[in-house]
């Protein structure tokens, strides 16, 4: 009838096949992998692993981590932990690919933060690559192994500070090439992702392959970020003999002429919104914000922050674009900016019609860029 079982298999760990039951043909035993009946080996995509062994016959193309040692044996199965992992394109385990992923996506958003506010973005990434583990575990064995967790939280978590404060490093030497070489990274981190999530898709496991695709963007994420600042670092340094350094005297005076360029970064956002900015003082803006600051370069060289020490807040003005923006890092989310004088800006505004609606980018811009 339908739904009878008409086959058992039991295997050790590594796949041996120590029992079973029926005489139905198939090839696709362990862990739904196909298995070559002449020689004996799994057939895992980018390589074969021998069960027998427990390892793979090839050698890995990743060349592994000194911060992760087991990464470093380049023909180890599953990170030689069959029972909590699973190894079904020859390259990563899932764990391992939301941690490359988190790791590629923590390089772009983390280098012109302070190395504080780096290590409390490595702890969120290693919450989220801890999370993904609970997940990946409950998935395929139906349990959670708390100290696979744990070393996930710790390993990611301790990368993501030390890619942090190296991606911090790299932006203090302004260099557009560098950049460019942890842009041209991240795809390989794609690459790995989309492997991951077909041999998902080969297995049925459709929540693990939308998993996958949502780390593989992140990867793409994180790649267009750093060729995003290659590009401004570039932009900048070509334009550096002819940009204006602030003063109270000379702030207010910059205009944008004629049609706006297409450029990322504080020159694009000038080009493409100061028209609708308010003009304000700078020095005054210093004076009620960030009273007797000393303005500190940011890490990339792209602009000049005066920070209150006391308060938080700070004044950024954007060398490039010419103009200058009011933070507050406690607002939490994205939209941290604030009026003139310091104030939130609310997320929803009344429409006519007494509806509310939330805020465009061009009507939160005008609210928190001045020129």
């Amino acid at each position: 009838m339908d739904g009878a079982v008409t086959d058992t298999y039991v295997y050790d760990a590594w796949g041996n096949l120590i029992s079973s039951t029926g005489d139905t043909e198939n090839s696709y035993l362990y862990c739904g992998e196909k298995l070559d009946s002449t020689t004996g080996l799994y057939y895992l995509r980018a390589r074969y692993m021998d069960p027998s062994t427990g390892t793979f016959i090839s050698m890995d193309t990743y060349q592994g981590s000194i911060f992760n040692p087991v990464s470093l044996h380049k023909y180890l199965y599953a990170n030689a932990n069959p029972v909590m992992n699973s190894d079904p394109t020859g390259y990563f385990t899932l764990s391992d690919i939301s941690l490359s992923a988190t790791i590629s996506n923590t390089i772009d958003t983390i280098q012109n933060d302070s190395f504080a506010l780096a290590v409390w973005r490595s702890f969120k990434s290693g919450l989220v690559c801890s999370g993904v583990d609970v997940y990946r575990q409950l998935r395929t064995t139906g349990k959670i192994n708390w100290g696979e967790v744990l070393e996930t939280f710790l390993v990611s978590t301790s990368l993501g500070v030390v890619f942090g404060g190296s991606a911090i490093l790299v932006a203090s030497l302004k260099s557009a090439a560098i950049y460019a070489a942890l842009g041209g990274s991240c795809p390989t981190f794609f690459v790995v992702n989309l492997a991951q999530a077909e041999a998902d898709r080969e297995a049925g496991d459709y929540d693990l392959v939308f998993l996958d695709l949502i780390f593989a963007r992140m990867s793409l994420k994180g790649a267009k970020g750093n060729f995003d600042n290659a590009f401004e670092t570039a932009t900048a340094k070509n334009t550096a003999g002819t940009t204006t350094n602030p003063s109270p005297e000379n702030t207010n005076t910059a205009k944008s002429n004629g049609k706006p360029n297409k450029v990322k970064g504080g020159i694009g956002r000038s080009n493409e919104y100061r028209d609708n900015w308010k003009h304000e003082s700078l020095q005054t803006a210093i004076d009620k914000i960030a009273p007797g600051a000393q303005g500190q370069q940011s890490p990339n060289g792209h602009k000049i922050v005066f920070e209150n020490s006391q308060t938080g807040k700070r004044v950024v003005y954007d060398i490039a674009g010419d103009y200058f923006r009011v933070e507050d890092p406690s607002i939490p989310g994205k939209r941290f900016h604030t009026d003139i004088n310091g104030n939130p800006i609310p997320n929803n505004i009344k429409t006519d019609n007494g509806t509310q609606r939330g805020l465009t980018k061009p009507e939160y811009e005008a609210m928190t860029h001045f020129k």
